[in-house]
């Protein structure tokens, strides 16, 4: 059987997932922090930390990315995504965007910029505390263990994945809104 988690999943419930939050919400399976993980060593086939790390100091990114090759079977899979501070979204929002956007269809409206940057603000854990480019997070995910980094481009335009993917995906990827990003733990 395999075994999935959504790690800082928040209100994102997945089926087929074990969703774990640091906070007890409806669908939560486990509370915990990312640091701990309640399960053993090789014991997950995916783990999906979408829009967390940046929950986390850049120190506790690092244990956190640890933990979860920890947990991950060999060949396991890492599926992260988080916003690009290298994003031409952040220079387009604040040249050209609204003053003002509802996030997260919450009545909260706050500067067009700001979330990507700070969070929401609107629980204490809802704080950025780092801030990530593909090098960067690309670094610590080798750092921790992973063999094997790859970009998931399946955001990107289908024109752009066919007929350019080899010369302009590089700097394409690295100016995106968010980063897309898949690490495989070796055998």
């Amino acid at each position: 059987m395999t075994r999935k988690l959504n790690l800082g999943c928040g209100n994102n419930i997945l089926n087929g997932y074990i969703n774990v939050d640091c906070r007890m919400l409806p669908g939560v399976n486990i509370v915990s922090d990312l640091l701990n993980l309640p399960f053993n060593e090789n014991s997950v086939d995916e783990v999906l930390l979408e829009h967390t790390i940046e929950h986390l100091t850049y120190s506790d990114a690092k244990r956190c990315l640890v933990e979860i090759y920890r947990v991950l079977r060999p060949g396991g899979i890492l599926v992260l995504a988080c916003p690009n501070f290298q994003g031409l979204s952040f220079l387009y929002s604040w040249l050209f965007g609204k003053i003002y956007r509802k996030w997260g269809g919450t009545s909260l409206a706050t500067p067009t910029l700001y979330p990507p940057i700070t969070g929401l603000q609107d629980y204490k854990e809802n704080v950025h505390l780092s801030q990530w480019t593909y090098r960067l997070i690309t670094h610590y995910i080798i750092n921790a263990g992973f063999q094997e980094v790859f970009y998931s481009r399946k955001k990107l335009p289908k024109i752009l994945r066919t007929i350019v993917a080899s010369v302009l995906i590089p700097g394409i990827r690295c100016r995106l809104g968010n980063i897309f990003i898949c690490a495989r733990k070796g055998d």
